[in-house]
């Protein structure tokens, strides 16, 4: 399971749209993305989670991610 997320965060979320993307910081995004999983967290939150380590981590970057790991199907919102 390990490799697979690797491989997301290493390769295949810049081939969503052919732009380079950090490693580090999408690792840091999904960690802090199921640190918030069935919560009623915004996006905000999320953010500021994110911005704890990374404080250049900006808001336009957590919506590119977020887009791209649902594109991937990593991502499923469903309804409460």
């Amino acid at each position: 399971m390990r490799q697979y997320i690797e491989s997301i965060y290493n390769h295949d979320i810049s081939r969503i749209d052919n732009t380079k993307t950090d490693p580090s910081r999408v690792e840091s995004f999904l960690r802090a993305y199921a640190r918030h999983i069935q919560t009623m967290a915004t996006q905000k939150t999320l953010l500021a989670d994110i911005k704890e380590n990374d404080i250049t981590f900006t808001e336009p970057t957590l919506y590119s991610y977020l887009d791209k790991l649902k594109r991937l199907f990593i991502i499923e919102e469903t309804p409460a």
